[in-house]
């Protein structure tokens, strides 16, 4: 059977092996897309969304998905960790919130690719009314400090906080939230002309709170 899949491993059938929950099927799966995104990296968003659903099923999935996760986060191409960002980013349901969450914490302390960490504050803005915005804040701030140390991550960081405040009203709200309730802490990340296009964005938005 799984030779047959690894012949065509498109998103059809990486929906299909994201149901096996047996361990030993699991991990096989996993070495399936492991495998198929070595030759394939344009089939990053398939792959991604085998994490995500194998991410809901709880517990159970936890030692080989993280194995899985965790080698790809660290030798994976960047679109394919962009990919697995953006999953990471988001909040999920109940079942997948320890592990993402730990999933999470291991790219904001080891990427460096300003892309990367680009999808992971695309997908954190998209995320945020729906998740504790004190928890949107620290990651925000991870995210930040983390492209501080990214050769041009700072400009990456300014900009896409910036754009996505613009394009995403509840999202420049909470910003600028940040920027009045932590001021020292959003200086150290945003310069000036930042933080002043978010406040202005945010005085001329209706009132999404």
């Amino acid at each position: 059977m799984f030779a047959a899949l690894r012949a065509r491993a498109d998103g059809e059938v990486l929906r299909a092996l994201a149901a096996l929950t047996t361990p030993g099927l699991a991990r096989r799966a996993g070495d399936l897309v492991r495998d198929h995104l070595a030759g394939h990296p344009e089939d990053a968003p398939h792959a991604a969304a085998f994490v995500d659903r194998r991410l809901e099923q709880g517990p159970a999935a936890g030692p080989v998905l993280r194995a899985l996760v965790l080698d790809l986060l660290r030798t994976a191409p960047s679109a394919v960790r962009s990919e697995l960002a953006r999953v990471l980013a988001a909040p999920g349901g109940e079942p997948s919130r320890t592990l993402r969450g730990e999933l999470a914490d291991v790219l904001l302390r080891e990427e460096a690719d300003p892309s990367v960490l680009g999808a992971f504050l695309e997908a954190l803005a998209a995320a945020a009314p729906v998740r504790p915005e004190e928890r949107t804040r620290e990651l925000l701030r991870r995210t930040g400090r983390r492209l501080l140390r990214a050769p041009g991550g700072p400009v990456v960081f300014e900009h896409r906080t910036v754009e996505l405040a613009r394009a995403d009203p509840a999202f420049g709200a909470l910003v600028a939230r940040w920027l009045t309730d932590a001021e020292a802490d959003a200086a150290a990340l945003l310069g000036p002309g930042a933080r002043r296009t978010v406040e202005t964005l945010s005085r001329a938005a209706p009132d999404v709170t």
